[in-house]
């Protein structure tokens, strides 16, 4: 596990990108219609088949999204039909 000072380091260089990367994700891949499913915070072992798992961190973490979740999330309105979080602060 990573101490403090590094999340934050990691935060302050990786947000930018994740911002970034979310905009992307809104404008050509975000789902508009069907049943959409959101995971928050798979990490490496919760990842969800069939659900669009999005994480903060893309290098050990299995996702489909990486996002800042401190952030609003990357999705049209009235788009997700579930979310799902386990162990996630």
């Amino acid at each position: 596990m990573l101490p403090r000072r590094a999340k934050a380091y990691f935060y302050i260089v990786a947000s930018p990108l994740m911002r970034a990367n979310m905009a992307f994700y809104r404008i050509f891949r975000a789902p508009s219609s069907g049943f959409v499913r959101v995971q928050l915070g798979p990490g490496q072992k919760k990842y969800l088949p069939g659900w669009i798992n999005a994480d903060a961190n893309m290098f050990t973490a299995k996702c489909d999204l990486w996002a800042d979740l401190r952030y609003k999330l990357p999705f049209r309105n009235s788009s997700i039909d579930a979310f799902y979080s386990h162990h996630f602060v």
